[in-house]
């Protein structure tokens, strides 16, 4: 049990380094003060710390870079820039601690002079974006990147087709890449998948490299057969966007010069444009292509000529007149006269809901048809090769089979569309010119009967009264714009619908839950000159 003691005196050092955090990168976007701005340490800094406790944070630029273990002498707790400074600067961000130590991390700074204090820097970067021939593209956005913060917001070419990017800061890298996201059928026809095909044989010569990546619409690096049916599959609205992420325009560096004009894509071209240590103004032209269309018939800005659609004439499909009754199952062929010297032909069918498609034939012409708009009353069709055709009078062209769901003539179930809005009706001659393609009817002796002109009308909306859901339907003479309304009985009116409806029958479906509470509505319908309105009931 013998006890024993002795005292020691002992130092704790602090011998650890304090841990200097700072942000990756900062922009300084404010007006340089007469031509200087001073920033303090504790802008840099991200929750810097010490196990003990730190005793400040001091900055110094340029960065000392690595292996640093004391601060440079004169350092400061922050830092003067001036226009001298412009673009990126290298800076260290020190701790100290209690104990003395010091440690650092290193980090950037951009100086921006946006509101021009220091005068023109010269440093920018603008173009313009054309097609081939020169046509300004509209509605393109330009894109600049790089690595840092407080770059531009992307520009949007207007009709000249022009962008810029002024007083960007010196010395930094700069990427600017176009883009347009557009309507991925615009400019896009039969008669580019004939001018493709003719290409592929060596019956004709897509004469540019920039025809060339318009032709390559599978994105394969390469034009062939696959791109003449995927090209088509667009066109009739099978496919609403082009395979392995092909992007309905392209972009090229206008200054890129092709090795091999013949074969765009033996070689990488550019569709951006890159520059190293930005010191002045630089200009970045692009070239626009529309993937598809290879005859430049897309229109490029609101202000641009329309392409030459003018028809040279007319081909008109023929259908025997014939009254078709319910229960029917009835085969109609489509034939013509005068088929001569045609290269190709596509179209949209307006079918009234009276027919229900339950079979399409390809006869004399290997015509591809699209129903994927089938719901929509609309069969599109398209039909192109690279040689030019000719038929016997009356020869068959294609074949629809349809089942009868209502009594009623052909010539009031059938109809070829005049709307822009799908596959355009036409077909083109041997000298690439373009016909009216449309659609008439014949009697048992073969002449032309007069189709009688449909009426207008609306009728009552089934079923009435109603809970849920109901629908209203009508009858249009022809194809066009329409409005739905639906008001009640103070004139508040609580739907509207406006389509590009198809001659003949159409019907539109109403829910509960788009019309509020119940009571007696009314519905009206406004097509051209005509108007007719009806009431109906919403019952709870």
């Amino acid at each position: 049990s013998n006890i024993g003691s002795c005292e020691y005196q002992f130092t704790i050092d602090d011998c650890k380094l304090p841990t200097p955090k700072a942000i990756n990168g900062l922009a300084a976007e404010g007006v340089l003060d007469n031509g200087s701005l001073t920033l303090p340490a504790e802008w840099f800094d991200a929750d810097s710390y010490d196990n003990c406790e730190l005793a400040g944070l001091w900055i110094a630029t340029p960065s000392g870079g690595p292996g640093q273990t004391t601060p440079p002498a004169g350092i400061t707790q922050s830092v003067t820039f001036n226009c001298d400074n412009l673009g990126t600067n290298t800076v260290d961000l020190w701790a100290q601690d209690v104990a003395g130590n010091w440690d650092y991390v290193s980090t950037y700074v951009i100086i921006q002079d946006n509101q021009g204090t220091c005068g023109n820097t010269g440093a920018g970067i603008s173009g313009a974006v054309e097609s081939e021939l020169a046509e300004a593209a509209e509605n393109v956005t330009v894109m600049v990147d790089g690595n840092m913060s407080g770059l531009p917001d992307p520009e949007i070419t207007g009709v000249s087709g022009e962008y810029g990017f002024p007083s960007l800061p010196v010395g930094q890298n700069y990427t600017v890449t176009p883009e347009k996201v557009d309507e991925i059928r615009e400019g896009l026809s039969t008669l580019d998948l004939v001018l493709i095909a003719r290409h592929l044989v060596g019956l004709g010569q897509l004469n540019s490299p920039y025809k060339l990546i318009a032709a390559d619409v599978n994105n394969d690096q390469e034009v062939g057969v696959f791109d003449l049916v995927d090209l088509q599959r667009v066109i009739i609205f099978i496919y609403d966007e082009f395979p392995n992420e092909q992007t309905s325009y392209r972009f090229v560096d206008a200054a890129y010069n092709f090795p091999n004009e013949n074969n765009p894509f033996e070689s990488t071209f550019p569709e951006i444009y890159s520059v190293n240590n930005l010191q002045g103004e630089e200009t970045a032209d692009f070239v626009a292509i529309k993937t598809g269309d290879v005859n430049n018939s897309a229109q490029m800005n609101a202000q641009s000529l329309a392409f030459d659609r003018s028809y040279v004439g007319d081909l008109k499909f023929r259908v025997a007149e014939r009254e078709a009754r319910v229960g029917e199952t009835i085969t109609v062929d489509f034939t013509t006269a005068e088929f001569r010297e045609i290269f190709g032909y596509q179209f949209t069918m307006d079918i009234d809901p009276s027919l229900k498609l339950i079979d399409a034939q390809a006869m004399e012409t290997s015509v591809v048809f699209g129903t994927s708009l089938l719901d929509e009353g609309k069969l599109t069709a398209s039909w192109g090769e690279n040689h030019a055709s000719s038929f016997e009078d009356d020869a068959v062209l294609f074949s629809l089979s349809f089942e009868v769901l209502r009594d009623g003539m052909l010539s009031e179930m059938l109809s070829i569309s005049n709307s822009e809005q799908y596959t355009r009706a036409e077909a083109y001659t041997n000298e690439f010119d373009h016909l009216d393609l449309s659609l008439e009817f014949t009697n048992g002796e073969g002449a032309i009967v007069e189709v009688a002109k449909a009426s207008f009308e609306l009728f009552q909306n089934q079923p009435n009264p109603f809970k849920d859901e109901t629908e209203i339907s009508f009858v249009l003479p022809y194809a066009g714009e329409a409005t739905l309304s639906i008001y009640d009985l103070s004139g508040r009116i609580l739907k509207v619908i406006e389509g590009d409806y198809a001659k003949g029958y159409n019907k539109e479906t109403i829910n509960r839950s788009e019309l509020g509470g119940a009571g007696v509505l009314y519905y009206q319908l406004d097509f051209d000159q005509e108007r007719a309105r009806r009431k109906m009931i919403l019952i709870k």
